[in-house]
């Protein structure tokens, strides 16, 4: 029976965690040693591998000892699923948020491609694809960035005579959009550069 047994270095080798974290998860109720001999000296057994996989699991979704220690003490199988539930949720936002911050990067890795073949202030023309914008009325005071608007925002002018910007424009996903930019040939320049 012994020969099961593993020493807590060992097991916390197996478990990518530290001596210290087995004592600390021991310490919160969430994991105890399957044997703990006279001499002090605490053993596991290999099915207590789970156990730790899950504490690490809802630790790296954000969730403290003690709420961790919290899911362990549901009984209720209804109960596990909705939590669980909620934590998927919670990763399928921030894989939602991660693809955005994604999409700019790719977007300002393209504009910079553009920039370095155009150069500052020259006029290039260049393909676009159709494009779905929110457009709203021009409001004084409010600043532009890419955080609040997305990397791909501006401003509309209808007159370039008198250079008086009427609207804001974001490029966002075709349900959200209440305006179509046609795709085509569109004329470009580049102020200063992007980053």
């Amino acid at each position: 029976m012994d020969e099961e047994l593993i020493k807590t270095g060992d097991f916390a080798k197996m478990c990518a965690v530290t001596k210290k974290a087995l004592y600390v998860y021991e310490a919160k109720g969430l994991l105890r040693p399957a044997v703990v001999k006279d001499n002090g000296y605490r053993y596991y057994r290999l099915e207590q591998l789970d156990q730790v996989a899950t504490i690490r699991l809802l630790e790296k979704l954000g969730s403290s000892l003690q709420e961790v220690g919290d899911v362990f003490a549901l009984k209720d199988l209804n109960e596990q699923q909705k939590y669980l539930g909620k934590q998927q949720e919670a990763v399928e936002r921030e894989m939602a948020e991660l693809g955005k911050i994604k999409s700019s990067l790719e977007f300002f890795d393209q504009r910079i491609s553009d920039l370095k073949q155009t150069g500052l202030k020259k006029v290039a023309v260049e393909t676009c694809p159709e494009e779905y914008l929110e457009v709203s009325p021009f409001r004084h005071g409010v600043s532009l960035n890419p955080i609040s608007f997305g990397p791909r925002y501006g401003v509309i002018v209808d007159d370039f005579e008198k250079a008086e910007i009427s609207r804001f424009f974001k490029v966002v996903e075709r349900k959200e959009g209440n305006y179509v930019k046609a795709a085509g040939k569109y004329a470009c320049f580049y102020l200063f550069n992007l980053i």
